[in-house]
């Protein structure tokens, strides 16, 4: 697929497909080719959710919000180390390890808040009901509960970073290269294949997991 400049990493939403290069200059994947830059400043993180919610954080932590109105991305205020976009919404995290949630006007907290001294690093956003997991500063992987309004934590494993697929959750520990799996009846991360070795992974539906072990 043609682009302006080598492609670092992609970012796909429910229809929309986004890319960073390697000078972290943002694209938009439009008719066959990616478009661009589209960026005002570099942003070292990218999130693409549901429709047309797409967003960036530069290396100041300041947030911009593409408008598909006027073609460009307009800041936004708050200040966000890790952003995360998808069909549960827009979560993201600052550098302080405080949770936030965008309301459709601005980045709040959660209705409840965190539970106190609870530090969290990164968001993952998806599709599925039980969609809303972070990662604290331990590795520890927890899921927001919407009937309590709480991040809960779950048992069974540490992470580095997780999955969140059509119907499914996973997870690897890229320092193990262990892969986990979260079992929705037990409530705790399982092993589906003790076996298997990687530092990578991605989520679509059930028969669509991929991952990319330490050999590349």
């Amino acid at each position: 697929i043609p682009s302006p400049a080598p492609i670092a990493g992609i970012q796909v939403g429910t229809s929309q497909v986004w890319a960073r290069d390697f000078s972290d200059n943002v694209y938009q994947y439009q008719a066959g080719t990616f478009v661009g830059p589209m960026n005002p400043t570099p942003f070292k993180q990218i999130a693409v959710g549901k429709g047309q919610s797409v967003w960036g954080l530069d290396s100041h932590d300041n947030i911009y919000q593409f408008d598909f109105t006027t073609k460009t991305f307009v800041h936004v205020a708050g200040s966000l180390s890790y952003i995360a976009a998808g069909a549960q919404g827009v979560w993201g995290v600052n550098s302080k390890g405080k949770v936030f949630v965008f309301n459709g006007t601005s980045f709040v907290p959660p209705p409840k808040g965190q539970h106190k001294g609870i530090l969290f690093g990164s968001m993952y956003v998806g599709s599925f009901e039980i969609g809303v997991w972070g990662l604290d500063t331990t590795d520890r992987p927890w899921l927001y509960n919407t009937t309590t309004e709480y991040l809960d934590g779950t048992n069974g494993a540490t992470l580095t970073e997780i999955a969140v697929g059509t119907s499914e959750v996973w997870g690897v520990n890229s320092s193990t290269q262990q892969v986990f799996m979260y079992d929705v009846l037990a409530e705790k991360w399982v092993q589906p294949d003790p076996a298997a070795s990687l530092v990578q992974i991605a989520a679509g539906t059930t028969a669509n997991i991929w991952g990319v072990n330490a050999a590349g």
